[in-house]
């Protein structure tokens, strides 16, 4: 089995369906885990089920927050990050001609570009150490 004891890792999206499941997954093997989601009963939730969580609620399509935000999490994980699953996301499903661009563009900044601007902060603070 895997061991990720000592490693620090970010999960965006822990509350929705698959992102419960990488906890479950992962918190055995002994990862600290920094897990963010909007939904902070589930959080919470998260928190009591698996005991070696720390939890911090964001809204990743605050773009202008995403740095403060992975500055706070290198705090929190000792300033030190190893590992960012990039989980968040939404669906906005519909045929193309029905879909409205407002939609489109919902998807788009938390699906691509929230994700981008994570993975920019966070290499960031990864090339440092």
């Amino acid at each position: 089995m895997i061991n990720l004891e000592n490693k620090n890792i970010i999960l965006t999206g822990a509350t929705g369906g698959i992102g419960s499941s990488i906890v479950d997954t992962l918190s055995p093997l002994k990862a600290k885990l920094l897990v963010t989601g909007t939904n902070e009963k589930k959080l919470e939730e998260l928190k009591n089920k698996h005991k070696n969580l720390i939890i911090l609620k964001q809204d990743i399509s605050a773009h202008e927050e995403l740095e403060a935000f992975i500055d706070k999490c290198s705090l929190e994980l000792g300033d030190k990050i190893d590992i960012l699953i990039n989980n968040a996301g939404i669906t906005k499903d519909n045929l193309t001609i029905r879909m409205d661009k407002s939609d489109w563009n919902e998807v788009i900044n938390i699906n691509l570009t929230s994700t981008f601007l994570l993975s920019k902060y966070t290499i960031k603070k990864m090339l440092k150490k």
